[in-house]
């Protein structure tokens, strides 16, 4: 396997743009080296589906987390009700195993019995959809906090949903990437022909409404570029995401919150196959 890239989503305190991975961006968690050296890239390259995947540790099929949380047959997802906020605005007052047993029902039936709706209609456009475990890896951090504090799921296209007590995320794009692969995304933004088709991706993208960053960015100019490069900024990044995060609101607990998940995934399509042919062939 050709493991070089993770590909990414945000939420508070312990969540990650691929919130589940890291925490670079601003209150973001990292995957430990060990998860890292087992699976760099979670999604094979554009004609590979054939190929076996490894899945990060943390990564489970999505009926795993909620096992009280069955749905019945014709169900349609119609949102997250308000009690899944108000789960994660406790959880994120009250980290222990003590509350999360007394609110486990809420858990399953306001967080993840949605998720398993929602998953199941993303999967025709967008592919399986894999749910996060809710257990922190915590060998290798200071904060023993035993939960994470949002819900994140990844979507084989590449594509990364998550709800916590600050809304819903949703993002696409890579984030943790090798040297190499850093080194190839530079070459092609400071391209002239594939550079510009990124600048128009980008202002696109901008122009909807999404964050576009990476996971880290150099102060002034990576080795080799000028500084006054037309694209240092983006020359600047180790890594290359577009992002949605939306508050939470009314429109939560309605269909209206796969509508705005389906638009910024597909929205964030022309980015994912810019970086599939550029960074990761």
């Amino acid at each position: 396997m050709n493991a070089n890239v993770a590909i990414l989503g945000c939420g508070r305190s312990g969540t990650s743009i691929f919130g589940e991975l890291f925490e670079a961006f601003p209150g973001y968690r990292y995957w430990s080296e060990p998860h890292l050296a087992e699976v760099r890239r979670v999604r094979p390259p554009l004609g590979h589906d054939q190929r076996t995947r490894l899945r990060p540790p943390d990564l489970m099929p999505g009926t795993h987390p909620g096992r009280g949380a069955a749905t019945l047959p014709g169900m349609a997802f119609s949102g997250w009700p308000g009690a899944a906020i108000d789960f994660y605005d406790g959880l994120e007052m009250d980290n222990s195993k003590d509350y999360w047993q007394a609110n486990l029902h809420v858990y399953q039936q306001s967080v993840i019995a949605p998720f398993h709706l929602l998953l199941e209609e993303l999967h025709d456009e967008f592919g399986a959809g894999k749910l996060f475990r809710p257990n922190r890896d915590v060998r290798f951090s200071a904060d023993k906090s035993p939960y994470k504090t949002q819900a994140g799921a990844m979507l084989d296209s590449g594509g990364y949903v998550q709800l916590s007590a600050t809304g819903l995320g949703v993002g696409a794009g890579y984030y943790m990437i090798e040297p190499p692969k850093v080194a190839a995304l530079r070459e092609a933004i400071a391209d002239d022909r594939t550079g510009s088709r990124l600048v128009e991706i980008v202002d696109d993208l901008r122009a909807v409404g999404a964050e576009v960053t990476g996971r880290d960015a150099v102060k002034t100019a990576p080795r080799g570029y000028s500084t006054d490069h037309p694209r240092i900024d983006l020359l600047r990044l180790k890594g290359l995401i577009a992002w949605w995060q939306y508050d939470p609101g009314a429109w939560l607990a309605t269909a209206e919150a796969k509508d705005r998940i389906v638009d910024a995934l597909r929205a964030s399509s022309p980015l994912m196959e810019w970086l599939d042919t550029e960074v990761g062939r």
